[in-house]
């Protein structure tokens, strides 16, 4: 390969917008995408995430934030 590979410059911990929480009672950690919540989720508490309980906390999550959006 003749060309570089591009390295993708990422945000620091700092300039994140933490707008997804993690529902569990003790856990305060905060994320910027849902993708990163869901992940947290099914690393850190797999048995949450397995019950099902995950999936209506999201969706219910989700219609929250298209709510507020709207008004």
């Amino acid at each position: 390969m003749t060309e570089e590979a591009v390295k993708r410059k990422r945000r620091y911990a700092r300039d994140i917008e933490r707008q997804f929480y993690c529902p569990i009672e003790k856990c305060h950690r905060g994320y910027g995408s849902e993708g990163s919540l869901s992940h947290h989720v099914r690393l850190k508490h797999f048995e949450f995430y397995e019950s099902g309980k995950y999936e209506i906390f999201i969706q219910k999550y989700i219609d929250n934030m298209q709510n507020k959006k709207e008004k």
